[in-house]
């Protein structure tokens, strides 16, 4: 059971409509239909790197997949040996890690870990129409976001030792712990507008008593913020408008704002970037086409926009 690719026309309406398809029991369901209009291109996105440094997790999604193509799921990208391993086949979305390395948590309709060798799949929420979860710095809770009615939409908590949920405010996932638990970083839709037009702007709200302050200001739809585990930075990627788009870097206090890397695309493609620090927050993994434009590939950056790096092919 795990759901679409992510963001791809818009993270949110897709992943919501992902899950009002979802799922019941945890049998693999069928990608959806491609809007009309956008160009659908075999893609890796959502990427997720792994705290000992080895490992990125992230979603495949293709349109055209069959035998002789890597198939629609949960891939673990060995960045040693450059070989990508399927974990588990069908809707898997936006994997986090657990911070001992030991889970995977990702979104099919509801809440999902998964060990790294694709072994104990565990529906941990049954709510339904959830997504994109990030797991607390102590592995104790995990934060993701909910759509629907007004009184359920934003995000939710889910503490592991007990089971139980904690609906934290609105705001549009995922949020993201700060390395020490006491902020979580989120975006959220200029007055609750529709998501598929809206801006975004990125916010920060304290843990504890869930005090906002806004980071971003721009006319740009910021969304999907990832916090460096130092503490010190906040990556998050933006949509300028059209097919232009970047990745952006802001000291953790919202000062220092600046864009390391601009993206163009050639074409209406079906995209919506993601990204995640390294374990010793040099660098920046995340999403964007390659050369011709006929797959979405996972690369690296240095956090100063340097050295550039093509991961999957």
């Amino acid at each position: 059971m795990f759901n679409i690719k992510s963001y791809k026309f818009c993270i949110f309406i897709l992943l919501i409509l992902l899950m009002m398809v979802a799922i019941n029991s945890c049998n693999v369901t069928d990608p959806p239909i491609p809007e009309p209009g956008i160009i659908e291109v075999p893609t890796d996105e959502l990427p997720a790197w792994s705290p000992d440094g080895k490992y990125i997790a992230f979603n495949h999604f293709n349109p055209h997949a069959d035998e002789n193509t890597h198939p629609f799921g949960l891939y673990l990208l060995n960045l040693e040996t450059g070989e990508r391993t399927l974990i588990i086949e069908g809707i898997a979305l936006s994997p986090d890690w657990s911070p001992d390395g030991e889970w995977i948590a990702f979104n099919s309709g509801d809440i999902f870990k998964i060990r790294s060798d694709g072994s104990e799949l565990t529906r941990l929420t049954g709510q339904g129409m959830s997504f994109l979860p990030r797991w607390s710095p102590d592995g104790n809770t995990i934060s993701y976001g909910r759509s629907g009615s007004q009184d359920v939409v934003g995000i939710w908590f889910f503490h592991l030792p007990d089971s139980t949920y904690q609906r934290f405010g609105y705001g549009a996932s995922p949020a993201v712990w700060s390395p020490d638990g006491t902020h979580i970083v989120y975006s959220a839709l200029d007055q609750f507008e529709d998501p598929v037009s809206a801006r975004g702007q990125i916010w920060v709200a304290d843990t504890a008593n869930a005090v906002n302050t806004q980071l971003t200001t721009n006319k740009y739809r910021n969304r999907n913020a990832s916090w460096s585990p130092d503490g010190n930075w906040i990556a998050w990627p933006s949509h300028k408008g059209g097919r232009s788009f970047g990745l952006n870097i802001m000291q953790a206090d919202g000062s220092n704002q600046e864009e390391i890397f601009a993206i163009e695309l050639n074409n209406q493609l079906s995209y919506e970037n993601g990204s995640s620090w390294s374990p010793d927050s040099e660098r920046i993994v995340f999403s964007k086409p390659n050369s011709d434009e006929s797959k979405i590939v996972l690369w690296i950056i240095n956090s100063d926009g340097s050295g550039l790096e093509q991961l999957t092919f």
